[in-house]
């Protein structure tokens, strides 16, 4: 959703306020609720795990120490550019198997697979994933921050507009797949790393498993605290369906930050 960043205290950082200053002289109230967000991250991050961005599962895998069984198998949705999910196939020694529905990222995503030389043991799937399949509108937010694309249209809300006006809106299209379907085409008969950043997909993804979502051992998923898209869940409705079905939240960071959208959460079957 937004460049690569982490708060915490271990990292050499500063509170570096100038710019807020000369890009909110018009409104004050915005330029001090950002200020107090910023103060709040800062003070906060030593309690409550937060994370996105590349290596954001990585990160992850280390700060809860997940370990998988021998040759695991590993599931991207929303790949994006294929770097997460070369990460994870050289940490775990494994193959994975990633979806990425946008036509402008998919060469990207192949480019970097065949770089990394990691061309037998990275598939990549050109789908969305969805409990309806077939062909939808697809929404591409731009060169800039491509991250952003979705199948669902960025929200108007007053209350993300900040974060939401910045992308584009490019219409496209995308083929969707059931993650049910694809796993008996393919005879994939459990899934040991299911992770996700999908920009308001997430549920969809998890419906689309069926009575499969038994067979997810462990889950990393970006989730939003607030609807950065039109129509899709937050965290807290996923977080609902998911322990109904046997998961915990092992990461513990189900609290809204001040001025926080979105955040990372790791679950894992109970």
């Amino acid at each position: 959703m937004s460049d690569p960043q982490t708060w915490g205290r271990s990292h050499t950082q500063s509170l570096r306020y100038s710019h807020l200053f000369t890009n909110n002289m018009q409104d004050p109230m915005k330029l001090l609720l950002k200020v107090y967000s910023k103060i709040m991250r800062y003070f906060l991050s030593d309690k409550i795990f937060v994370c996105s961005g590349y290596g954001e599962y990585f990160m992850m895998i280390e700060r809860f120490k997940i370990s998988l069984p021998g040759n695991p198998i590993l599931v991207e949705v929303g790949s994006l550019d294929g770097r997460d999910s070369i990460q994870l196939s050289k940490h775990f020694d494994c193959h994975v198997h990633c979806f990425e529905p946008n036509p402008v990222q998919i060469p990207k995503v192949l480019k970097n697979i065949s770089d990394a030389g990691l061309h037998d043991r990275i598939t990549l799937y050109p789908f969305a994933i969805s409990c309806e399949p077939g062909v939808v509108d697809f929404w591409y937010s731009g060169e800039n921050n491509p991250g952003a694309s979705s199948l669902y249209q960025l929200s108007d809300n007053h209350e993300v507009r900040d974060h939401t006006s910045a992308h584009d809106q490019i219409r496209m299209s995308a083929e969707c797949i059931r993650l049910d379907d694809w796993m008996d085409a393919n005879e994939v008969t459990r899934i040991d790393l299911l992770f996700m950043d999908c920009q308001g997909s997430e549920l969809q993804v998890l419906k689309s498993l069926g009575s499969k979502i038994d067979k997810i051992d462990n889950l990393i998923l970006e989730g939003q605290f607030v609807q950065l898209y039109d129509d899709t869940p937050t965290i807290w409705e996923i977080n609902d369906f998911l322990v109904n079905r046997g998961f915990e939240l092992l990461s513990k960071n189900l609290i809204k930050i001040p001025g926080m959208k979105f955040n990372n959460f790791y679950y894992k079957r109970s």
